[in-house]
């Protein structure tokens, strides 16, 4: 009744928890720099900045 052996069906299941955090953290910096990026690209401009279409016939 002791619970010192692993359950069988739980054996397949070991996590390397330094490499899901290794690759969140990566994950969590390219994400943050590709929202750098869009806030201070060229394709972000406000709409009342934009040159107004021309409307002469």
């Amino acid at each position: 009744m002791g619970g010192d052996t692993p359950d069988p069906v739980d054996a397949d299941f070991n996590y390397d928890y330094y490499l899901i955090r290794k690759g969140g953290l990566i994950f969590a910096g390219v994400l943050f720099l590709v929202g750098i990026a869009i806030l201070f690209s060229k394709f972000c401009h406000p709409a009342h900045k934009r040159r107004p279409a021309s409307t002469e016939k």
